[in-house]
């Protein structure tokens, strides 16, 4: 799904807000997780899952040198993971 996919979703499920209105409120939803993780907040949403930056630290190769570096990741929660993957394609409700 993308983001402009999850407006849609969104905008169906809730006919009483505005499209446009519904596009406000999901990018400030991103917006404030982006903004707590660049502080290095983690960001916990209970039965979906979490998000935290990890810092890579630099290291050499032998083909190539790496630098140090922040990645994000994503750990599942129980509605969103089953014995280690996706639920089967099936409806997350």
């Amino acid at each position: 799904m993308t983001k402009s996919g999850l407006i849609e979703e969104v905008a169906k499920r809730t006919p009483h807000i505005s499209k446009k209105d519904t596009e406000v409120v999901v990018n400030t939803i991103f917006d404030s997780m982006i903004d707590s993780l660049k502080v290095g907040d983690r960001i916990e949403i209970r039965g979906f899952g979490s998000f935290q930056v990890k810092m890579r630290e630099a290291r050499e190769g032998r083909a190539c040198a790496y630098q140090r570096e922040a990645n994000a990741l994503f750990q599942g929660g129980q509605r969103t993971e089953r014995n280690g993957g996706p639920v089967d394609g099936r409806s997350l409700e």
